[in-house]
């Protein structure tokens, strides 16, 4: 996480845009394996943390793994209490406040 967020934004919508070629292909495992390298380049961001959330949340319903599709559940629904801004408050990054990391959907 040491390069600016803007590059890892950036790099985390292009493993977003592979892993979603991999789940049309149906290769959900390796699908799974590119949207969770984008989620751990941005979880200090919310707003793309979130959306990060949203992928894996999808993916893990269908490739069955329950616990973590609960987990993803959990977070989303908790985005309206400030859970993604907390978390980036809590890696003591300085992003949040970038244009492309504020804020999360309520939804």
């Amino acid at each position: 996480m040491d390069a600016p967020i803007k590059d890892r934004v950036s790099e985390a919508e292009s493993a977003w845009a592979n892993a979603l070629a991999l789940e049309h292909l149906g290769q959900l495992d390796a699908a799974y394996i590119k949207f969770t390298q984008a989620h751990d380049l941005v979880i200090d961001c919310p707003k793309m943390h979130w959306r990060s959330h949203q992928h894996l949340a999808r993916i893990n319903w269908k490739r069955k793994n329950i616990r973590e599709f609960i987990e993803d559940r959990l977070l989303l629904s908790a985005a309206p209490f400030g859970i993604f801004v907390l978390i980036a408050y809590l890696l003591k990054k300085n992003v949040i406040r970038e244009e492309f990391c504020i804020g999360t959907p309520s939804a």
